[in-house]
């Protein structure tokens, strides 16, 4: 026999007429035009921005050449940050980490009297901010090293240009992993998949954050294993891991899947990542120290110690609990502990609804995070599919929602990794055998998901309350407090409950999936 032929990951339907086959690609390529545009142009807004705050540090370093935290304090005025979004922030702690300073130590008491200068200011104006508590651990900073010895637009637009060529690969491969076989979805599919996770790519490219890395080394991940190449899918979790952790939660996946090979290259791979390669390239006893102070810093607080993280902008199921259940600090709106370890913070609200003890939050909290692990455990069920069924992607995306509701921290811009999950789940309401009761409170879901998606937004509620005459202050306000009730959380949950709902009608089936898409009578 013949290679295969080789063809897009989806299919293009057109009707038979050529009227409407006229229109329909006319369609198409306006879909096609329309999608690449909006992540361009975001990718355009954060060179502008780039370019922009570089330009305003710079000016105010002349007018302030001996400016120090401690002065800043005094006039009342911070000294600009000289970038925009994380890929700046990291540009200054790898220079800084191969400089000899220990980036992930705690916040000193008084830190206005710290030397603010390190070596790398003398070049950039953006380097001159000392690095406290960074988030991501040594093997992450080693991976980001090119960047930080780039100038900041150049290091911006080589960082967003790896990640639009990191997104187009996992829209191709998220649209393998919702076939069933050798069947391939429909390219409508994949564009209602794209629009349900939009805004956490846009709020990724435009924070300059990893997370769109995140989505392609998982979706690599998945697509490798499916094409049976266990040993090497390892690697790229692996990878994902190293950057943002919640991954992790794929190897419980895997040990609920009793792949014992995959599981086996996954720890391979990561020890070698995140422990041999940096402990050669920084030395052992420098790598050990880092690795400490991040881990004590970082993850011990959420993970062993159950610290809280209530800030508005955090949409995990910690986040949301602790706002509606505790009073105090750890029930602030606006209190974000990475940020503001000592809570000196002049800005704070509450929107607690039942102010409970510490101890019985903690009980609400687990309760939660156990029944939604049960939930998912229960309709991914204890059966192990073929590599290429179509229902296996309704599994990954419970997957990818649990590192969202479980995780201690999640900003909207994290959801960027659902893009396999938005294909899967309207994948399985179109095309699934799931009957007509499940299609309809599916697709009831879905609008709600779509809703909270688009439309509860920060600026677009900061323009309402202005609209209703309120000044700039209060529509923020009106926006932080929105946010603090968690929209982006109940979006989770309602494309949790599809992907759930979905799993559990086609489980028994024999052929889940229909040729054709099913109408609501079906």
């Amino acid at each position: 026999m013949g290679r295969k032929e080789w063809a897009l990951p989806y299919r293009s339907p057109e009707p038979d007429d050529p009227a409407g086959r006229r229109r329909v690609r006319a369609l198409r390529a306006a879909a096609y035009v329309l999608v690449t545009a909006v992540f361009v142009v975001s990718v355009v807004q954060f060179q502008s921005g780039t370019v922009k705050a570089l330009r305003k540090a710079e000016k105010f370093d002349r007018k302030h050449p001996d400016w120090t935290p401690a002065l800043g304090r005094a006039m009342g005025e911070n000294r600009p940050a000289g970038h925009k979004g994380a890929i700046g922030r990291w540009r200054c702690a790898v220079r800084q980490l191969w400089e000899g300073r220990n980036i992930y130590a705690f916040v000193p008491e008084d830190y206005t009297k710290v030397d603010t200068r390190p070596a790398s200011a003398a070049e950039s104006p953006e380097l001159r901010g000392i690095v406290w508590m960074h988030p991501n651990m040594p093997a992450t900073v080693l991976l980001l090293t090119p960047f930080g010895y780039l100038s900041a637009p150049w290091a911006a637009l080589a960082y967003n240009v790896l990640k639009l060529a990191a997104l187009a690969a996992a829209v191709l491969m998220a649209a393998r992993l919702a076939g069933h076989g050798e069947r391939r979805v429909a390219d409508w599919v994949v564009l209602l998949g794209v629009l349900w996770t939009a805004m956490g790519l846009v709020g990724d490219i435009r924070h300059g954050n990893t997370n769109v890395f995140v989505l392609a080394a998982v979706v690599g991940h998945l697509w490798l294993f499916r094409r049976g190449r266990d040993v090497l899918a390892g690697l790229p979790l692996a990878a994902a891991i190293c950057l943002k952790m919640t991954p992790a939660l794929f190897c419980v996946y895997w040990l609920y899947q009793r792949n014992w090979r995959l599981l086996a290259s996954t720890v391979g791979s990561f020890v070698l990542l995140a422990v041999v390669v940096p402990a050669a390239a920084l030395g052992p006893g420098r790598y050990g120290t880092l690795a400490g102070t991040w881990y004590r810093n970082m993850i011990a607080p959420g993970l062993a110690k159950g610290s809280w993280y209530p800030e508005h902008i955090n949409q995990s199921m910690s986040g949301v609990v602790s706002r509606y259940f505790l009073a105090g600090k750890n029930g602030d709106i606006y209190w974000g502990p990475d940020d503001d370890p000592r809570y000196l913070g002049r800005k704070h609200g509450w929107i607690t609804l039942a102010a409970l003890p510490d101890a019985a939050t903690r009980w609400v909290l687990r309760a939660g995070q156990v029944l939604l692990v049960a939930v998912a455990a229960w309709a991914i069920g204890w059966r192990t599919l073929p590599r290429d069924d179509g229902r296996r992607a309704l599994h990954y995306t419970l997957v990818l929602l649990g590192m969202m509701l479980l995780n201690q921290r999640t900003w909207n811009h994290h959801a960027a990794v659902l893009l396999p999950a938005g294909v899967a789940v309207w994948q399985a309401v179109a095309f699934g055998r799931t009957g007509r009761g499940t299609r309809i409170a599916s697709l009831v879901m879905l609008a709600g998901a779509g809703l909270l998606h688009w439309l509860v937004r920060g600026e677009l509620l900061a323009g309402v309350g202005r609209l209703f005459g309120a000044d700039a202050a209060a529509g923020e306000r009106l926006a932080d407090v929105a946010k603090a009730y968690g929209p982006t959380f109940y979006y989770f949950l309602l494309l949790f409950a599809v992907a759930g709902a979905c799993s559990v009608a086609l489980r028994t089936k024999a052929e889940p999936f229909a040729p054709r898409r099913q109408t609501l009578a079906e």
